[in-house]
C-alpha cells in the first residue's frame, strides 16, 4: 500500500543529499513533515534509509500536518516566499582548453611533437586539458568556475596578439573525451571549438 509513496520519499531524500554533495556540503539530518511521516512503518523505513545514506539522523515533528498547513497558508498569502529556485543541472558536455604541453611519448602522438624555440623543450601541440567534466553540477547562481594557468611567451617584436581555444565534447566513450583537437584514429574529436 505504501510502496510507491515510500520510494518517492526515498528518492526526494536522496536527491537532496546529492544536491548538497554537489555543493560540497554535507547533510547531517533529515526532517520529515506531513501526515505521511506520522505512519510508524513509513517513519521506521525512512529512518533506516537515512542511516544507510551516510548516518543521517531523522526528525519528525509531533504536529506535522500543522506545519504543512501553515506553510501552504503562507505560500497562498505570498508571505516570506521568494520565487522558487531553479534547479542545479549537470553540465551537458566536457569543457577544456587547447594548450601546448610538455611532450610525453605515452600521452601524445608523434605528429603533435614540436620543439619550442623559446626554451628548447619538446612540446605537444593541439593538446586538450579538460577542466569541466560532463555531469559536473552547474550551480544555479554561480555556474562552474575553473582556472587554468597559461604561460604566454612574448614575441621578439613585442606583439601582444594571441588566442585561447576553448573546446567542448559530448563524448561518452569508454576512454572519455579526446585528448587532442584533431581527429584521432578512432574518429573521436571535439565537436566544436570557441576561439577567443
Amino acid at each position: 500500500m505504501f510502496s510507491d509513496s515510500l520510494e518517492g520519499a526515498k528518492g526526494l531524500i536522496e536527491d537532496q543529499v546529492r544536491l548538497l554533495d554537489g555543493l560540497n556540503l554535507r547533510a547531517h539530518a533529515v526532517f520529515l513533515s506531513g501526515g505521511f511521516s506520522r505512519n510508524k512503518y513509513v517513519l521506521k523505513e525512512l529512518e533506516a534509509y537515512a542511516r544507510d545514506l551516510g548516518g543521517l539522523e531523522s526528525f519528525s515533528g509531533a504536529d506535522s500536518w500543522t506545519a504543512v498547513a501553515k506553510g501552504a497558508a503562507l505560500m497562498a498569502m505570498d508571505v516570506g516566499c521568494g520565487p522558487p529556485l531553479l534547479p542545479n543541472i549537470p553540465c551537458p558536455f566536457h569543457i577544456g582548453v587547447v594548450l601546448s604541453t610538455r611532450y610525453m611519448s605515452f600521452d601524445h602522438d608523434p605528429p603533435q611533437k614540436y620543439t619550442d624555440t623559446f626554451d628548447g623543450v619538446d612540446r605537444a601541440k593541439d593538446h586538450i586539458q579538460w577542466v569541466v567534466t560532463k555531469g559536473d553540477l552547474v550551480a544555479y547562481k554561480n555556474g562552474i568556475e575553473e582556472r587554468v594557468k597559461i604561460t604566454r611567451k612574448l614575441s621578439p617584436d613585442g606583439s601582444l596578439n594571441g588566442r585561447i581555444v576553448v573546446v567542448a565534447s559530448r563524448c561518452d566513450g569508454p576512454r572519455g573525451p579526446p585528448s587532442k583537437l584533431k581527429v584521432d584514429d578512432d574518429g573521436e574529436y571535439a565537436p566544436f571549438a570557441l576561439r577567443d
